[in-house]
């Protein structure tokens, strides 16, 4: 009997997983890449999980801009990297939770526009904690969602 409620578990967290249900858009799911179509910036809502590891900033700083300016709120529901991080630009402290499980991601643009893009979207207490942590670089500087709560936007 014991091992039937195993299998019938991981039927049913397997066929979760790859079905995309809501409980798998709300972690972070590095194994599906970077650059998968239905990942890309222009096919997600930029308020939801799953957020793509990266993109392009204009398209990102585009779709939030539309976002905040019909008073929607941001929902950082899932590991946030790169060009997504943009959305603090945007959105007013008021309109953003972030997830207590999540990360965010910074690092330097692929090109100056792109990064200079990136740390002017963001206010300047996030400047203040990325430049605490050594500022923008090649490699990927995460922080925890914690850090993000710790500076008053609430969590989701």
């Amino acid at each position: 009997m014991r091992f039937c409620v195993m299998r019938f578990l991981w039927i049913v967290m397997t066929a979760t997983l790859i079905g995309g249900s809501a409980l798998a858009q709300t972690k972070h799911v590095p194994w599906l890449g970077k650059n998968l179509d239905q990942y890309s910036a222009e096919k997600i809502d930029p308020r939801y999980a799953p957020h793509p590891s990266g993109g392009d900033t204009r398209v990102f700083s585009a779709k939030y801009a539309a976002s905040a300016a019909r008073g929607e709120s941001w929902r950082i529901i899932s590991d946030c990297a790169s060009a997504c991080t943009i959305g603090f630009g945007h959105y007013a402290k008021t309109r953003i939770c972030v997830g207590g499980w999540v990360k965010l991601g910074f690092h330097l643009g692929e090109n100056e526009p792109a990064t200079a893009q990136m740390w002017n979207a963001y206010p300047s207490e996030i400047k203040a904690l990325i430049n605490a942590r050594g500022g923008l670089r090649r490699e990927w500087l995460w922080i925890p969602a914690a850090e993000f709560h710790k500076l008053g936007f609430p969590a989701c």
